[in-house]
């Protein structure tokens, strides 16, 4: 049996949903694709093959661009391919969120001049995914081995400090701060010695290596959004602890100087969102939904 919001969807006109589409497209001169999944070659390819990028801008049917995105992210630098070839392609590129947009989802938000939410859509940091060695399509969270080695630092010296204090408590008047200090060291390091050898110090480097190509892709695209600014891209790239954190319409808001909150007549473009996630699980759906008035 269909769930009330299917049965609702079933109920719609599509001649209804098609005019509402077209009002939008009509009130901002854009022209509305929506995207949902990975961010990869793929996608790419598929939203240059939707739009007709390439072609010259008198080209285009519409001078601005509405992009309906939903994903968990993907590939840092087709993301920053998008967003580039969006901004070089149309007068204006606007991002409407109304599920998540995450990760790589996230720096090409920071290409946008503007940001349109609904209320309970959600950004996340921008978290590269990156492949794992050794593991077919596996991929891992470029802040991993980060907070990893961040948790290990904690851990070491807190540590210390139980020994340091234990030592001194013992020894009473006869230890020295000092010896206790060495001491407390050499015990540390010879605990902690086995795990810290299991950090790979090219892995580490690597990982730290793709989140600053994230963070310098995000710095060029917003030069031309002007919707955000490097302190808030330092913020999105270091200052959140997992991939999954969620960054809701008010935290956006802070981070993006223009972010809109959707009203009701995006519920159809969610809509379309919402029939598109049923129709891919990874792989990319891009559909442009307005008419071209070609």
């Amino acid at each position: 049996m269909a769930s009330g919001r299917d049965q609702d969807t079933e109920l719609v006109n599509p001649s209804d949903t098609q005019r509402l589409i077209d009002q939008i497209a009509d009130e901002r001169d854009a022209a509305i694709v929506t995207y949902t999944g990975d961010i990869d070659k793929f996608g790419f390819d598929c939203l240059v093959s939707e739009l007709g990028l390439g072609l010259l801008r008198e080209a285009q049917s519409r001078r601005n661009i509405l992009l309906a995105m939903t994903t968990n992210g993907g590939n840092a630098d087709f993301a920053y391919k998008i967003a580039r070839a969006l901004q070089t392609s149309f007068e204006s590129f606007h991002l409407y969120v109304p599920l998540f947009c995450k990760s790589a989802g996230t720096l090409m938000a920071l290409g946008a001049k503007s940001l349109i939410m609904n209320q309970w859509a959600e950004l996340g940091p921008i978290d590269v995914q990156l492949r794992q060695r050794d593991e077919i399509y596996e991929t891992r969270s470029g802040l991993m081995l980060r907070e990893a080695f961040q948790g290990l630092r904690q851990e070491t010296l807190l540590l210390f400090k139980n020994l340091l204090l234990e030592i001194k408590w013992l020894g009473g008047g006869s230890v020295s701060l000092e010896m206790a200090a060495n001491l407390a060291a050499a015990l540390t390091g010879e605990v902690m010695k086995p795990i810290y050898k299991q950090v790979k110090p090219d892995s580490l480097g690597n990982d730290l290596r793709d989140l600053n190509v994230a963070s310098e892709y995000a710095k060029r695209l917003v030069i031309k959004g002007k919707n955000s600014n490097d302190r808030s891209i330092k913020r999105l790239v270091n200052a959140y602890p997992s991939h999954d954190f969620v960054i809701d319409y008010e935290e956006a808001s802070e981070l993006f100087h223009d972010v809109e909150l959707a009203g009701t007549n995006f519920d159809v473009l969610k809509d379309e969102s919402f029939r598109s996630l049923s129709q891919t699980r990874s792989s990319a759906y891009v559909k442009r939904l307005d008419n071209r008035n070609e």
